[in-house]
């Protein structure tokens, strides 16, 4: 029987679901963690790794309190896995409410605007073994408004690095691709913004490093993105070498939300999930909204036109 990983679950958020879904798909065996369960011992049972899915940093920090921390630290350095995507990675660094896991600290944006960065970006791999080599020296894989390590602390290995965006690459509500050569930097110089994410080429996106016994890997990338290919097969081989296991490295269906079955029939949630929809019809029609990934509200990604 494979073992368990565990899923620290406050502050997840979406990408909780977005993991979770992940792991249920690949038939991956998993429990869900709160920050009290972990400052009561919970990581002394020796999972085979814990993952921190992506949300707000902080307020993971914040559920697991002083005594939550200190049992994570305690559990990597004595051989335990870390693993975190994007807030998850945040949490691990040595910031004022991170972790210490990893020298690296979060870098800063000089422009706002930039960090509204989605879709898939071309990334240069490392010789590493966790990453695979049928994925030879190059990938696709997607981001979601990605922070930035600042790698000036000597210790993490890049298994990735940033170079240029993919053809679905968007900054907030421009599409990169469709843009005519040379519009950007009109734009650019007229209204005095930055624009163009070349801010993030050549900078790790996915690092790994030990931490006393353990090891820890932290990615700005979210590899349990489903429906791309690429990360969802460097995902499967990582979690399978973990658990001891064959991969599972087929890619992650696609989520039509839309579809999923109704869970609980509440009255009051009916009205909010009217009222969500009602909301979203109102801002499609004052082009402040838009469907992301198709072209009707099923199961589509609404993305919002910043003000």
């Amino acid at each position: 029987m494979m073992s368990s990983i565990y899923v620290y679950w406050d502050e997840s958020h979406f990408w909780g679901l977005l993991l979770i879904r992940a792991l249920r798909a690949w038939g991956i065996p998993h429990t869900l963690v709160r920050g009290t369960e972990i400052a009561q011992g919970a990581l002394d049972r020796k999972p085979a790794a814990l993952m921190v899915p992506g949300g707000y940093a902080r307020g993971k920090a914040r559920r697991l309190g002083d005594e939550g921390m200190d049992a994570i630290r305690s559990y990597v350095h004595g051989g335990g896995t870390y693993i975190g995507f994007c807030g998850g990675a945040g949490l691990a660094l040595s910031e004022k409410y991170g972790l210490g896991l990893s020298p690296w600290k979060r870098k800063g944006f000089e422009n706002r605007l930039q960090h509204f960065l989605s879709g898939h970006m071309h990334v240069a791999l490392g010789d590493h073994p966790l990453v695979p080599e049928s994925m030879g020296k190059e990938a696709l894989i997607p981001v979601w408004w990605p922070g930035q390590f600042d790698n000036s602390a000597e210790g993490p290995v890049a298994l990735a690095t940033f170079r240029e965006p993919g053809p679905d690459a968007w900054v907030a509500d421009l599409h990169l691709k469709s843009l005519p050569q040379g519009t950007m930097s009109d734009w650019e110089n007229l209204y005095g913004i930055s624009i163009r994410p070349d801010f993030i080429e050549d900078r790790p996106c996915i690092a790994v490093n030990e931490y006393g016994s353990g090891r820890v890997l932290l990615s700005y990338a979210h590899l349990e993105t489903p429906a791309s290919p690429q990360a969802n097969y460097w995902l499967g081989s990582v979690l399978g070498g973990l658990l001891g296991a064959e991969p599972n490295r087929a890619p992650l269906p696609a989520w039509d939300l839309a579809a999923r079955p109704v869970r609980w029939n509440h009255p009051v949630l009916e009205a909010a999930a009217t009222a969500m929809d009602e909301i979203i019809e109102t801002g499609l029609r004052q082009f402040m909204l838009f469907w992301r990934t198709r072209g009707s509200s099923a199961g589509g990604v609404v993305s919002p036109v910043p003000a």
